[in-house]
């Protein structure tokens, strides 16, 4: 059933963005958007440029940048503008809550009066009322006692508060658009949900859309509606988030989801409950037996990671994987992303993942793959997406192959 968001013109729409910082094209050929009323996750390790693409939206890139393409706030174009015009859009109709909270947050002002003096600078109101604002905003992101606390300095809120109230900054005025960009880095997960339901709510009850910046997939399957996946500053994937993650369309998406730890999941994915899917009658959060092969050990998404004995109940003394003395069978591996990404001072010809794919062969190394319709409302970017295995993430099953060299 089509909501009434959906038939509304997007608030955000990036077209063919392009940031270039120097000589590096850190950002290249970005397009997404962000419909009313909606979560838009972009998605992908560190240094694919999701951060640069949203400083660029926000009229924040690094001095010197050279920014090309198209980005429209409700069919204003802002790219590249003065910075006049974007004084008058941030916190009247686009809101920006940073990694760090500390980082915006005045050290030697109570957290109220900076509250209030956002609501002043862009309203013509009083100090009493600027300052019930602040308070009711502070309460509304769920800091108990409000009033008292608004007369509290930042060092003395916790850093889940510090974040709540750089939410309730964001949100006070109301805007159309909020941009976070990691807002639960460095949080404890207890303290991370806090933080996450305070932002859902607050969102919600103004109608504000949201661009989220993370690299956490089980987090933007659960808050986002729509994904964006970047690798190397391109788009690799897009289309409803929990449809890319549980069942990827490209060979890099299929990589990230595979290298989540045992536990975690993001949907129909294969890798629930363990590295082969869950076990019969079995809950796929919850392998029989114990921890799913390979352990609590994380993986990275530079190479096998270290894992713990089998999920049957072998000896702590059992080898790691990697170990000669391990053998070749593939539940002893966890799942990992082969490589490194390529440096942006040399993007390589053709497709920036080529060098990492199982699924690489000459013309991936020789000719960018155009972003296309996939169907379902994605699209993917992958010159072999319909060969894919299904689940893709088996892909990335076992001991890291070599690219374009089939799975043994």
């Amino acid at each position: 059933m089509t909501t009434a968001h959906e038939t509304m013109p997007p608030v955000l729409s990036v077209r063919d963005l392009r940031v270039t910082v120097g000589a590096v094209p850190a950002v290249r050929g970005v397009s997404f958007d962000v419909p009313a009323g909606q979560v838009t996750a972009l998605v992908g390790e560190s240094g694919a440029g999701k951060s640069l693409t949203a400083r660029a939206v926000l009229g924040l890139a690094p001095h010197g940048a050279r920014i090309l393409g198209s980005v429209r706030l409700d069919g204003e174009e802002i790219a590249g503008a003065a910075p006049a015009v974007y004084r008058r859009l941030w916190g009247r109709r686009v809101a920006y809550v940073p990694q760090d909270a500390l980082a915006v947050l005045s050290p030697v002002h109570p957290v109220g009066d900076q509250l209030a003096a956002a609501v002043r600078s862009v309203a013509r109101v009083n100090r009493a009322e600027a300052r019930a604002r602040a308070v009711a905003a502070l309460d509304a992101v769920g800091i108990a006692d409000a009033a008292r606390r608004a007369r509290a300095l930042p060092h003395e809120f916790s850093g889940g508060m510090r974040q709540r109230a750089v939410i309730a900054m964001a949100l006070i005025n109301g805007p159309r658009l909020i941009v976070a960009d990691e807002p639960t880095t460095a949080l404890d997960p207890r303290v991370r949900e806090q933080v996450l339901d305070a932002l859902t709510r607050s969102r919600e009850a103004t109608g504000a859309a949201l661009l989220l910046i993370t690299h956490d997939l089980p987090l933007a399957t659960a808050h986002a509606d729509h994904a964006v996946v970047l690798y190397a500053g391109r788009v690799t994937e897009t289309g409803p988030a929990h449809q890319v993650f549980a069942t990827p369309g490209s060979p890099y998406t299929a990589g990230l989801v595979a290298s989540l730890p045992p536990g975690l999941s993001v949907g129909a994915t294969g890798v629930e409950g363990g590295f082969d899917g869950p076990k019969p009658g079995v809950s796929a959060s919850v392998p029989a037996g114990g921890p799913a092969p390979g352990g609590p050990g994380a993986p990275g998404t530079g190479g096998a990671a270290a894992g713990a004995a089998d999920a049957g109940g072998g000896p702590a003394s059992e080898p790691l994987p990697g170990d000669p003395a391990a053998g070749p069978r593939r539940d002893r591996w966890l799942p990992a992303i082969a490589g490194a990404p390529p440096s942006p001072f040399e993007v390589p010809a053709g497709c920036a993942f080529a060098s990492r794919c199982p699924m690489a062969v000459g013309l991936c190394r020789e000719v960018e793959p155009p972003l296309e319709d996939a169907g379902g409302g994605r699209l993917v970017a992958c010159h072999r997406g319909p060969e894919l295995p299904v689940p893709a993430t088996t892909l990335f099953l076992g001991p890291p192959q070599p690219p374009g060299e089939p799975l043994s």
